[in-house]
């Protein structure tokens, strides 16, 4: 780099631009004639040779022995005057600040705020560079260093400490591409927001060490979590544009196990807004913790979680989670997978009022959604899932609830339950796309359900009352593990509605049919005795009622339905046996034979059956 040569003496010219010839110049006291209250001057930076006054000016120059030279005060402030040779007066000021006290101020405290700003706009007003600058707080004005070793959490919390108490609403913390090595446990109380310069290189490699080109936060804290944000003035925070990556996890490697971690981040009693945002977890034992935080938006985030993904409980109002791609991102290593697919349950629900969830897409866990009580208790829950993905996934959807109904529902629902890297592919113990394992009075309303690969049956429900809705649905290689299995199972008084069939495409072995074994589920509803009030709109093939199509009365009425199968001599029976044909919930009446086909014959054949008086 090349640099602008400058002068380096001073040069002092007339009001016509000439410079002074055997001109004088004096220096003296701030705010005093400088002719009358001269200050000591001197030849050296040192101040060890003084210079007589006034200073003789030639050329334009201040000279010594006919050379140009400097000259130096002892005060930053001082009064100057400068004459001609005729004694008139050229200039003369009361206050001159040196440039070394110029230099000295711009490197101080409050440099910036003497350097102007505006932007090139119309209507743009002028600020002071500092104005500026002040907006943007980065931790690196705290001393965090940012290069993977150095312990930053003192300067994480002195960032933090220093601008969440005050009155605004939102401050934002910048981070650079950097690594920031967190030690300790960061607490934030106050509305900030932490913004980085975002994740890439997440490709294909998948590096157990981090990418270079990314924002990082390590995790660097063996017993504790990273971050929390917590309290009633903690609203409005957030993580933006951020990768958590977390130290302490072992090589992958035969019989591989994680390190077991606290959760990364806590959001606890924040009541108000938590704002995660294009967020990265690496590798992680435990993502996200979030309990009494109302109204949390998660979007986009990225990342292979190892144990837990993602907790909700006491989500009072309505939370949106839209966005996730839980993959192999740290490795795929067959003893990770094979570790998460037994253990890794990806978004845990408890009492959740209303959460709306969009783009959920999981890899290689042993469950995707699990729903469970909450020790809150609480009213029912309600949660929509606008496109869920399980990719070798054991199970995709648990209700696991037994104090309060779970009111759940689904746009689109994919789920592959094989064991990874399985050749010929295998199902994961247990594996289904829509497992209720007990309660009551669940409803789940499913548009569109596309089950592969499940251990026995592709849907399992039990408890009482349960009900799914499926608007389409495909099951395939079902009774996987065990043969003679239909694609679902249901305890009885559970009811599983389809709104077309389904298309049932069993692994040999399997069963072409809804059910297998006793009746229940489906089969019960074909029965008006075990479930009334229940339609079922299309044929079923199950049980005793093969081919049957049943429409359904009424719930409380009785031998009121009417019913149409196929019988074994070919003969088609309306309503009750022995061929007759009730009205009004009346006994049906034997149908007569012999009747004349006449007006006299069949009002005799009305009169006999009760249609008419006689």
């Amino acid at each position: 780099m090349a640099y602008e040569a400058r002068s380096p003496f001073q040069q002092f010219v007339d009001s016509a631009g000439y410079p002074i010839n055997s001109g004088s110049l004096y220096v003296g006291a701030v705010n005093l004639s400088a002719e009358t209250n001269q200050i000591a001057v001197f030849w050296d930076e040192a101040g060890t040779i003084p210079a007589l006054q006034p200073l003789n000016v030639s050329g334009g120059y201040i000279v010594r022995n006919g050379t140009p030279a400097r000259i130096y005060t002892i005060p930053d402030d001082y009064s100057m005057t400068l004459k001609k040779s005729t004694g008139v007066t050229v200039w003369s000021a009361l206050s001159v600040t040196s440039t070394e006290t110029l230099r000295t101020d711009l490197a101080g405290f409050g440099g910036s705020s003497l350097v102007g700003f505006k932007q090139p706009y119309t209507g743009a007003i002028t600020r002071t560079v500092q104005d500026v600058l002040r907006q943007v707080v980065y931790v690196e004005d705290f001393g965090a260093v940012g290069d993977g070793t150095t312990d930053d959490t003192a300067a994480f919390q002195a960032a933090i400490n220093a601008i969440q108490g005050m009155a605004v609403r939102e401050m934002e913390i910048r981070l650079r591409a950097k690594p920031y090595r967190i030690v300790g446990s960061l607490e934030v109380t106050g509305p900030i927001r932490f913004f980085g310069e975002g994740v890439f290189d997440l490709d294909n490699a998948r590096p157990i060490t981090r990418p270079e080109k990314a924002t990082w936060m390590i995790h660097a804290n063996p017993t504790g979590h990273m971050i929390r944000f917590t309290g009633a003035t903690g609203k409005c925070c957030g993580m933006t544009g951020i990768g958590i990556f977390q130290e302490g996890h072992p090589t992958p490697g035969l019989g591989w196990a994680p390190a077991v971690r606290d959760w990364v981040i806590r959001n606890e009693n924040t009541q108000g807004t938590l704002i995660l945002d294009r967020v990265h977890f690496h590798n992680v034992y435990q993502g996200v913790f979030t309990d009494f935080a109302v109204r949390t938006q998660y979007e986009n985030i990225t990342g292979q979680f190892f144990y837990r993904g993602f907790w909700f409980d006491r989500i009072y109002d309505l939370g949106k989670f839209e966005g996730l791609h839980a993959w192999t991102y740290w490795s795929e290593d067959d003893s990770v997978l094979d570790w998460t697919q037994a253990n890794c349950v990806e978004i845990t629900l408890l009492r959740v009022d209303g959460l709306w969830m969009d783009r959920i897409f999981s890899f290689a866990t042993a469950v995707t959604i699990f729903v469970a009580d909450s020790s809150y208790g609480g009213t029912a829950r309600v949660i929509y899932v606008n496109g869920l993905y399980s990719d070798f996934v054991g199970r995709s959807i648990v209700v696991d609830a037994t104090s309060n109904p779970v009111h759940l529902f689904v746009d689109s629902m994919f789920h592959l339950g094989q064991v990874w890297n399985s050749s010929p592919a295998e199902a994961l113990p247990g594996a289904c796309g829509i497992d209720i394992t007990g309660g009551s009075n669940h409803n789940i309303q499913v548009g569109n359900f596309y089950s592969v690969l499940s251990a026995t049956h592709a849907v399992k429900v039990a408890g009482t009352s349960n009900q799914i809705w499926f608007g389409s649905a495909i099951m395939e290689q079902y009774s996987r593990s065990s043969a003679g299995n239909g694609a679902c199972t249901a305890a009885a008084t559970n009811i599983l509605h389809f709104a077309s069939a389904a298309s049932l495409n069993p692994y040999a072995g399997g069963l072409t049919t809804y059910f297998n074994g006793t009746p229940g589920g489906v089969v019960a509803a074909q029965t008006k005795e075990s479930i009334t009030g229940q339609f079922i709109n299309h044929p079923v093939t199950a049980g005793n009622v093969a081919g049957q199509l049943s429409v359904y009365t009424a719930e409380g009425e009785t031998n009121a339905g009417v019913t149409l199968h196929a019988k074994g001599t070919g003969v088609t029976q309306i309503g009750t046996a022995s061929n007759q044909v009730g009205f009004f919930g009346s006994l049906g009446a034997v149908k007569p034979t012999g009747v004349a086909v006449s007006a006299a014959g069949i009002h005799a054949a009305l009169v006999s059956l009760g249609l008419i008086a006689a």
